[in-house]
């Protein structure tokens, strides 16, 4: 019986980041054969430092056959290594595209908000005094 030899493809990315910002992965990744593999270890994996931020151990008919997005996210520690392989009987078929690394940036609070808040808080404040004294009377 002839078994598929396992191949490896890796490709290495050295960033420079800031410490203690979170950042985002996001890239596409398909599978040019799309059959249905399963294996004991990893098929295709991107990491951050050799810390694993998103793997493909299996995947059913047609998963792959088309573009599939996939994103995660890390705190920078000033240089990091982002590591993306492909091992499988034939690694060469998977294919990654548009890969971007951005910093997270916090959502910034509307403008309008703490007036909203105070409006309300104002509002609260008659209808509790109207009926505080309207029990007095």
């Amino acid at each position: 019986m002839a078994h598929a030899a396992a191949h490896a493809a890796r490709s290495d990315k050295d960033i420079r980041t800031l410490g203690r910002t979170r950042y985002a992965v996001r890239f596409y990744v398909y599978n040019q054969l799309g059959a249905n593999e399963t294996a004991t270890s990893t098929l295709f994996s991107a990491a951050i430092n050799s810390s694993t931020g998103f793997s493909v151990t299996s995947f059913s008919p047609g998963q792959f056959l088309t573009y599939q997005f996939e994103s995660f996210s890390f705190i920078g520690t000033g240089s990091d290594t982002l590591t993306f392989t492909a091992l499988d009987s034939n690694a060469s078929n998977w294919v990654l595209d548009d890969v971007s690394i951005a910093a997270v940036t916090a959502t910034p609070l509307p403008a309008a908000l703490p007036l909203f808040a105070g409006g309300l808080a104002v509002m609260g404040l008659f209808g509790w005094r109207r009926r505080r004294l309207a029990h007095a009377a």
